[in-house]
């Protein structure tokens, strides 16, 4: 995602959602991420993360389950700075 002068992608780790910054999409990225969301209790397996800016907002929409593949379900973090995405989701 493009906001501003930079670029940001997210991953996913086993327990939580990550993302790094970049003012050049087309070199490596030779950055430090920040993890912007710990597992909360009962969150496991963290998969497919889309960082989204709507309405003056970030959003994480992120697959989530329970430590069972068949629990995954669809989750919206949103950010807590409409201005920086690096910033903790919730």
């Amino acid at each position: 995602m493009k906001f501003g002068d930079m670029y940001y992608m997210t991953w996913t780790s086993g327990n939580g959602v990550h993302i790094a910054a970049s003012n050049d999409i087309g070199t490596p990225w030779n950055t430090t991420y920040v993890k912007v969301y710990d597992a909360a209790p009962g969150e496991e397996d963290f998969w497919a993360p889309e960082l989204h800016y709507l309405n003056g907002q970030f959003y994480v929409y992120v697959s989530i389950d329970n430590g069972t593949n068949a629990n995954h379900r669809m989750h919206v973090l949103q950010g807590t700075s409409a201005t920086d995405p690096l910033q903790p989701f919730n």
